[in-house]
Formats: structure tokens, sequence, C-alpha cells
């Protein structure tokens, strides 16, 4: 992956180019940070409701 963005940059991409690739690897992220998510809630059986509750919580007392 270093390389191939070393070669990317070399070529001086436009800033269209740029912004694009910046998009993707945000994206790429978010998904996965999407997809932890959704393995966590189904694994502790969370659900919108549980979400709801815990913003009437303190966090000193969350467990």
């Amino acid at each position: 992956m270093q390389i191939f963005l070393l070669k990317f940059f070399s070529r001086n991409p436009s800033r269209k180019e740029m912004q694009d690739i910046q998009r993707l690897i945000a994206n790429y992220y978010a998904e996965k940070a999407k997809a932890g998510i959704k393995k966590v809630c189904k694994e502790r059986n969370y659900t919108a409701a549980t979400f709801k509750s815990m913003t009437n919580q303190s966090l000193r007392t969350m467990k």
C-alpha cells in the first residue's frame, strides 16, 4: 500500500483525485467501523431501546 501511495503521489494528482482518494479511504474505514458496531450489537443483543436507555445513564454507572 505504501508503494502504491508513493507512486500515486509522485505523479502530482489533481485536487479532485486527492479528494476522491480521501473519500475512498474514509468510506472504507467507515464501513469497517459500521461492521464492527453491528457485530458487537449482535453479540450483546443491543437494540435501539438499549441505546436509548444508555443515553439516560451516567457514564460513571454504566457497566
